[in-house]
């Protein structure tokens, strides 16, 4: 029998390596361009219909100065909504209160129900949201470096993007909704003033606006691998629950992680991927 320890490290080897495996395997078909595409061109062909061609990142000065123009883009995207945009704000904003006015009884059932084998299996999940969603990427760009795969490299570099600019957006909205932990809290609307009391740091969930960053980095860039988009966001669930189940968040506040990690991701995704004419190149 596996010790506790022993059997949460085998468990994270296989959920890396069912990722890993159809990641590489798909970074070394997409990234032999054919003679007419030039790498310089910092565009690779890849078979999806919708955004036929990906934008290859490079560790450049034109890489760095990305991050600023790719911040002011998603905090300007308001400005520039419509009534779709609109809608799905309106959706997002309505899922949030009605999870804010059951947060308390979420507590209360998630407590009641606590087991050692779901334990242990929260045990597990939880580190993606922390140690292994921010090192998931730097590890990429290694083994893109080590295998020569360039679409690796632009992959783990776009999602390092990514991950740094939802990590401002919510770090700086945890200093305005000063929340209390419910393991600590006796109200789920134990708020304090914005910048005040430093140890009310519940929301935004920190771990859901990682992994869902992670998850969406990858389900986006290997969209046309259908089971990756699959596993990652569901790896990305799990995750945020995880934080509900150990009394570390509350609901509503994995919604608004996990909705942070993932729009802002999309938008500096879909900033850098623009739909092109068949025949266009940038």
């Amino acid at each position: 029998m596996f010790e506790s320890k022993q059997m949460r490290q085998f468990c994270v080897l296989i959920i890396f390596g069912l990722l890993g495996s159809g990641v590489i395997a798909n970074a070394q078909d997409s990234t032999q361009l054919p003679p007419t595409v030039k790498d310089t061109t910092r565009l690779i062909p890849v078979a999806d219909t919708s955004y036929p061609k990906r934008k290859l990142y490079r560790l450049d000065k034109q890489y760095v100065l990305g991050y600023w123009t790719d911040f002011k883009h998603v905090v300007s995207r308001p400005l520039h909504w419509k009534g779709k945009d609109w809608r799905n704000f309106s959706i997002f904003a309505g899922v949030t209160a009605a999870t804010l006015a059951a947060d308390w009884e979420i507590r209360r059932l998630s407590v009641a129900n606590q087991h050692s084998i779901s334990g242990e299996a929260a045990k597990v999940i939880e580190p993606f949201g922390n140690f292994y969603g921010v090192y998931l990427f730097p590890v990429m760009y290694v083994a893109g470096l080590a295998s020569k795969e360039k679409r690796l490299q632009s992959v783990a570099l776009g999602g390092v993007k990514s991950l740094a600019i939802s990590t401002m957006i919510y770090a700086g909205s945890k200093l305005l909704i000063r929340r209390n932990r419910p393991d600590k809290a006796t109200s789920s609307f134990d708020f304090a003033p914005p910048f005040a009391r430093k140890s009310f740091t519940s929301s935004p969930s920190g771990h859901s606006n990682t992994i869902f960053t992670v998850a969406t980095a990858l389900a986006m860039e290997y969209r046309e691998v259908r089971w990756i988009p699959i596993v990652a966001y569901t790896l990305a669930s799990l995750t945020a629950v995880s934080r509900i189940y150990q009394n570390r968040h509350w609901a509503s506040d994995v919604v608004v992680g996990s909705a942070i990690g993932h729009f802002v991701t999309k938008a500096v995704w879909k900033n850098n991927n623009k739909k092109t004419a068949p025949k266009q190149l940038w």
